[in-house]
């Protein structure tokens, strides 16, 4: 599988705040039209945590609203934590992960989990999803590292997680609306992984977060916070091989998926396929309308929370 562009993340600031940053692989390096299903990838950390927010309705990040999408955040090291409109609050230990069929739209809040001095690092990814799924009621799920299907990759190369869509006879266990493939590769310094990419993916994304590799029919280096867009729409060219460096190995999520090919309004936390859809979805949040589905009492109060 030929590499068709080597782009760096770059730095962004998500939430506003100057002071937290993240490396953001697409769109600000890969476009969310190159890369098609999947909208956002933003890595954070490794960084060392300041403690856990010990009262039960503060987090580092405040409550905000999400529409049209499904999102993912993945923690490799460190705790998740999360309350959203669907009345769920829950913190889970990395390796591990959250995921949101956000359909017609939730309100949450994140963050505050890892305890003083430990490392927290993960990545919070958006995939979009196809209109007829956009209006969907939301669902809300957490999958723990016993959940996660693990597999040795061959000649003691690394180990390869799933995340998302087949692997090996078995499925990953973030439940999108939209076919993808989603793994996590850890290769071992000088080995090598060649991995079959499913046929009806014709978007295939790289993003090495550690070390270095290369990738691809020509062995492009990619270097550490760099991404890679690789051309999955020949049939007879599905193989894509990752080689790490001698030096210091490679860690490298793979984002395979099946395009949707429809028209995108997004703004912010909100996507639609048109400026309509759009406009709409900003008014129901400023008329206090937004999300349509919730929970009956106020969900941005734990002791509110009937028992």
């Amino acid at each position: 599988m030929p590499v068709i562009e080597v782009r760096a993340a770059q730095v962004t600031h998500p939430t506003g705040d100057p002071k937290f940053s993240v490396m953001q692989p697409f769109p600000a390096g890969i476009s969310e039209k190159d890369a098609d299903p999947f909208l956002m990838c933003d890595e954070f950390g490794p960084s060392v945590s300041s403690g856990v927010e010990t009262h039960p309705d503060k987090f580092p990040v405040a409550w905000h609203p999400h529409m049209g999408m499904d999102i993912m955040t993945y923690m490799r090291e460190g705790y998740g934590r999360h309350a959203d409109s669907l009345g769920n609050r829950e913190t889970f230990q990395g390796p591990g992960f959250q995921w949101i069929s956000v359909g017609s739209g939730i309100e949450h809040a994140e963050g505050g989990g890892t305890p003083k001095g430990e490392t927290q690092h993960g990545f919070q990814i958006w995939l979009n999803v196809p209109k007829k799924h956009k209006a969907d009621d939301p669902e809300y799920g957490t999958v723990d590292e016993r959940l996660l299907p693990v597999f040795e990759l061959e000649e003691g190369a690394g180990q390869a997680r799933l995340l998302a869509g087949p692997y090996h006879g078995q499925a990953g266990a973030f439940r999108t609306k939209q076919s993808v493939q989603m793994i996590d590769f850890e290769i071992l310094p000088g080995s090598a992984v060649c991995h079959s990419v499913p046929e009806e993916m014709n978007t295939v994304l790289v993003y090495c977060y550690k070390g270095q590799c290369r990738v691809g029919a020509e062995g492009k280096v990619l270097p550490a916070q760099h991404v890679a867009r690789l051309d999955a729409n020949r049939t007879a060219d599905r193989s894509l091989l990752l080689e790490a460096s001698a030096k210091d190995g490679a860690s490298c999520l793979l984002f395979a998926g099946k395009r949707i090919n429809e028209s995108i309004a997004w703004h912010g936390p909100f996507v639609a396929t048109d400026k309509k859809e759009l406009m709409l979805a900003f008014r129901a949040y400023q008329d206090g309308k937004f999300p349509p589905k919730r929970v009956p009492w106020d969900y941005r109060k734990a002791s509110a929370k009937p028992e």
